[in-house]
């Protein structure tokens, strides 16, 4: 930053699992082209990689190198900066047809690759390495945190952040949902600036988050953990559902899977895909197992909440006035959709039948509030 350097979030964005799993690429090419790049450590390594532990964190890179070169470096045959436009527009465009010296802005929200504290091209794929890496964790934390003559301090800090990792890995797949890639081009490059995700690989980002997020992920809540710590399990786990499903059935989300079918029809992902995708998964048969009913009874309560939310046209920046988009009426008729599902679900145990009933309730009289403009 003292230099002048933004962060490159594309710094990480075209390595793919299997790169960052080998030393001798990592010793050649580290994981991130960039130490401006916020990818701390090395996660998709497993233990049987036996990666050396120096390559397993961020370097000075060719990205950096290249970037102080640009800012820096003097022309002594052109004494007017304006002069040296075309020069070094052209010495960028050549540059960067090498992905280890390409940038990406730390500022937008849409592009999956441009993300803080991802890794790799596939997080579908990286991520997927990484939870894995998070249960090597769990299984070995009480050991691992424990030392003589002292309470279990280590241990809830240290879970904590095995629970923010977790997230982050589940909202970096989330990303991808309603994802805008972009790159950055001038006039004299061909091509598209924006390009919206496509559509297969939305469904495998969804396909993830049904296997490492929706479906309960006991592995997160021990007992054994848990009854040392003094943190409910519920609360996690809530507090998890309720940050992602957020970000994933949000306004922004919504304006691009629109935009998204206006532009390229069938085959965009849009909006009824997504919504058809989630309450199949959302609303798949409580189990008969008393935790995991538990919580998929959390997880239907956020998804109706972030239903509301957009029905009500609210978004992080407030609530957005003269909408007439689709996603309010969206979000009224799923609304409508989820309240008949509810009063047909009336077998269970007596909690999930007071569930059903509760949101049934809630929805209606959601729907009968009058909307403020």
């Amino acid at each position: 930053h003292t230099l002048g350097l933004r962060h490159n979030f594309a710094g990480t964005s075209f390595f793919t699992a299997e790169q960052l799993r080998d030393t001798s690429f990592l010793r050649k090419h580290g994981h991130t082209t960039s130490i401006m790049d916020y990818s701390r450590f090395n996660y998709v390594a497993q233990p049987g990689d036996n990666i050396p532990q120096e390559l397993l964190f961020p370097r000075i890179n060719s990205y950096d190198e290249w970037a102080i070169e640009w800012g820096y470096r003097r022309f002594p045959e052109i004494d007017d900066p304006e002069a040296e436009l075309p020069k070094i527009n052209e010495w960028i465009i050549e540059k960067t047809k090498d992905p280890l010296y390409r940038f990406g802005t730390e500022s937008n929200p849409n592009d999956p690759r441009l993300q803080s504290e991802d890794l790799g091209c596939n997080q579908m794929e990286t991520n997927e390495l990484g939870v894995k890496n998070l249960k090597y964790i769990m299984e070995h934390l009480i050991e691992w945190t424990s030392e003589p003559n002292k309470g279990y301090d280590n241990l809830k800090t240290l879970y904590a952040e095995v629970v923010n990792q977790y997230k982050r890995y589940m909202n970096h797949v989330a990303r991808y949902i309603g994802g805008v890639y972009y790159e950055t081009k001038t006039v004299e490059e061909p091509g598209a600036n924006y390009t919206h995700v496509e559509k297969a690989k939305q469904k495998e980002a969804l396909a993830f988050l049904k296997r490492n997020f929706f479906e309960p992920q006991l592995w997160l809540v021990p007992n054994d953990v848990m009854d040392k710590i003094v943190t409910r399990p519920d609360m996690t786990i809530e507090g998890l559902y309720t940050n992602v499903v957020k970000n994933m059935v949000s306004r922004r989300v919504m304006l691009n899977l629109a935009e998204a079918e206006v532009m390229y029809g069938t085959q965009a992902y849009t909006m009824t895909d997504l919504y058809n995708d989630m309450n199949a998964i959302v609303f798949a048969p409580i189990s008969s197992d008393v935790k995991k009913a538990s919580y998929q009874r959390m997880l239907q309560k956020s998804y109706v909440e972030a239903i509301i939310s957009l029905y009500k046209k609210e978004s992080p920046m407030g609530r957005v006035k003269n909408d007439n988009s689709d996603i309010a009426s969206m979000a009224y008729y799923q609304l409508k959709q989820i309240q008949s599902k509810c009063r047909q679900s009336n077998k269970g145990t007596a909690v999930t039948k007071a569930h059903f009933s509760y949101l049934d309730d809630y929805i209606k009289k959601t729907l009968e509030t009058p909307q403020t403009k």
